[in-house]
């Protein structure tokens, strides 16, 4: 299972997105994401504030945010066991007799509950009995996804003359409804999958840089675009909405 930080540094690199631009796509400050890329926690505001940038970052990264925080929670907010007594009892000038009870029982508490979730998560994946097939309502546990080269895409586009578009990745509006004048240009939008709807398809569209050929359309359009091209959506389809 790939670290936190890699999953983030490596799909960074493919995308080849600069740490400033992700900062002023995400809000985040440049030095919060280079502390999400190395495991840096202590330098972040706390717990709260790392869930939310790693849902943050994460999508525009195209890895699923809430796997990234669930290994956070996993790692990060689960008491790991012995070694964490002697990282406490160096900070606490030596009171090891005072506190060692009480880390003890946590540490067994700890330990208990995860051998409960483990026999609970094999009970509902073997569905309940012993027919050996698994539940259609069993959850999976849930691993940071290590993005593969190419997932995800970095797309603009380019008004020949004014025209209105919009795009969504998934069910996030990644460009609300925007009036472009000729010649200029839309932000660079990243995802995996990107729906774009058009009021004309007199637009250029690139794609990670380089140009892709769009549908040809007399009036409004809308397209997918993925690492593969642009691919015609319905008439009924529109990012817009």
């Amino acid at each position: 299972m790939a670290e936190i930080g890699a999953a983030l540094r490596e799909a960074r690199s493919r995308a080849r997105i600069e740490i400033a631009e992700m900062e002023a796509q995400t809000k985040i400050r440049a030095k919060y994401l280079r502390a999400l890329e190395n495991e840096e926690w202590d330098l972040l505001p706390g717990p709260t504030y790392v869930k939310s940038f790693l849902r943050t970052y994460g999508d525009m990264l195209g890895i699923d945010g809430r796997a990234l925080v669930a290994e956070y929670k996993r790692t990060q907010e689960t008491f790991t066991g012995p070694e964490d007594l002697g990282h406490f009892s160096k900070h606490t000038g030596g009171r090891t007799k005072r506190t060692e009870a009480p880390i003890r029982l946590y540490a067994t508490i700890a330990t208990g509950i995860v051998l409960v979730a483990a026999g609970a998560g094999y009970f509902l994946t073997r569905g309940g009995g012993d027919s050996g097939t698994p539940s259609a309502d069993a959850t999976p546990i849930v691993a940071v996804e290590t993005p593969q080269p190419g997932d995800v895409v970095s797309v603009q586009i380019t008004a020949r003359k004014a025209v209105t578009v919009c795009a969504r990745a998934g069910r996030r509006q990644v460009l609300r409804t925007t009036d472009l004048a000729a010649g200029e240009r839309s932000p660079r939008l990243r995802s995996r999958s990107l729906l774009i709807t058009a009021s004309s398809g007199d637009i250029l569209v690139r794609v990670n840089g380089d140009r892709v050929s769009i549908p040809e359309a007399s009036g409004s359009l809308s397209f997918t675009v993925t690492e593969n091209g642009a691919s015609r959506e319905s008439a009924a389809t529109s990012a817009c909405s």
